[in-house]
């Protein structure tokens, strides 16, 4: 089923059901009603209204309709975050991010790892959102999504990593500083080991919180030291020690110096470096020809729960597989800055050790998305070596793991 029809499209040989054009509707009214709320300065109805757009895209199975949902909520979600940077210290102040995506993952159905919105992937942007925030109402609702995927089929690696961070977050909220700051140490190792080190600098920020609050600042010094020294041997130390720094600063503004100072150590070592991804082109880049799409004339007729497009990771980079294309794998190497790579009509993003489906082009007329870091509201999945991501003709993502 298609809700969305462009007119650039194969024409299917049937006549669309009576039921593809009911859920068109409903999906039409529900992302219609969200921007005029939005348009309203109704920022939590539109949130809602969002959640349940992008939910009938989920329900009916359809992969096409999901990516104008996508597109609408991440420039929902990044109009919200201007304003709230523009009203910072209004009273009342405005509901934060982070309530705001919540009200979004709320209609969402938690099980589903969608392809452009999924609702595993929020619930840990969310998780990184209330570290950033000091804010935890809602946190145990939201740690209830990471864990139905703990051990879920298909959720990969880091998955249950994600959750533990999620328990970690809830027994701080609790008051369990000391129980909290254990968990949260073990998914700073455990996210180090598999080289996602954003969640280790927020997972690290907020288990060192935890310590000083449980009166072990010997502790947070460990942890906070253990983030820096991983983020020094990484790539791109300079741009990610600004990113954890502008969060860290103020959740450990009260923290004692020795807490604080290898941060800052970091910080003023690594200014004036530069970025050092390595910025190459990877697999794809060629424009689309004019008309239907090579990857929608594959859809018309792909059956149901068939991938289109993989990525494994490996030690050295990325491995693309183009199903649009019949030649062998090509090679992207990881890059912390984040970049887009395509082929026939398919674009994915890529970005540090995580992918995202970020567009398909059926008509086969759009031009190329520029590269970028990864918007909050988008699906990109945490990739560990010798796992491969790829997405079903439904629009579900698999993550799965040489045996």
């Amino acid at each position: 089923m298609r809700i969305v029809r462009l007119a650039a499209m194969v024409v299917l040989a049937f006549a669309p059901a009576v039921g593809a054009d009911a859920a068109d509707d409903k999906f039409t009214k529900a992302l219609e009603a969200a921007m005029a709320a939005d348009g309203r300065g109704e920022t939590m109805k539109a949130a809602a209204l969002y959640g349940e757009a992008v939910a009938i895209t989920h329900a009916a199975e359809d992969i096409e309709a999901e990516q104008k949902a996508a597109d609408a909520l991440v420039t929902f979600a990044d109009a919200v975050s201007r304003r709230l940077a523009a009203n910072a210290g209004k009273k009342p102040p405005d509901p934060t991010l982070g309530t705001v995506l919540a009200a979004v993952l709320a209609k969402l159905d938690p099980a589903r790892p969608g392809a452009y919105v999924s609702a595993p992937v929020l619930a840990r942007n969310l998780l990184c959102l209330a570290t950033e925030e000091g804010e935890f109402r809602g946190v145990a609702d939201v740690a209830k999504v990471t864990a139905a995927h703990r051990t879920k089929a298909g959720s990969g690696r880091a998955a249950p990593v994600v959750a533990k961070y999620g328990d970690g977050l809830t027994s701080v909220g609790a008051g369990a500083f000391e129980a909290g700051g254990a968990t949260l140490d073990a998914v700073t190792a455990e996210a180090v080991k598999g080289h996602w080190l954003d969640l280790a600098a927020h997972a690290g920020t907020e288990a060192a919180a935890a310590w000083v609050r449980a009166g072990k600042p010997e502790k947070a010094v460990a942890t906070v030291t253990a983030v820096a020294t991983a983020i020094e041997a990484g790539d791109s130390p300079s741009r990610r020690s600004q990113d954890w720094s502008r969060f860290a600063a103020k959740r450990l503004a009260d923290a004692p110096a020795p807490v604080r100072k290898p941060l800052e150590d970091l910080v003023a070592k690594s200014a004036g470096q530069g970025d050092q991804s390595s910025g190459g082109s990877a697999a794809g880049g060629s424009p689309t020809a004019r008309g239907a799409s090579t990857v929608a004339r594959m859809l018309s007729h792909l059956a149901k729960g068939r991938p289109f497009v993989s990525v494994q990771c490996s030690a050295k980079g990325w491995t693309v597989g183009w199903m649009t294309k019949k030649s062998e794998p090509e090679s992207a190497a990881f890059d912390s800055s984040g970049k887009c790579v395509d082929e026939g009509g398919i674009t994915l993003a890529l970005s540090d050790r995580s992918v995202a489906l970020r567009a398909i082009d059926y008509a086969g007329t759009a031009g190329q998305i520029g590269d970028g870091r990864p918007s909050i509201a988008r699906a990109f999945y945490l990739i560990d070596e010798g796992e491969t991501w790829s997405v079903a003709s439904d629009g579900v993502v698999s993550i799965t793991a040489k045996k």
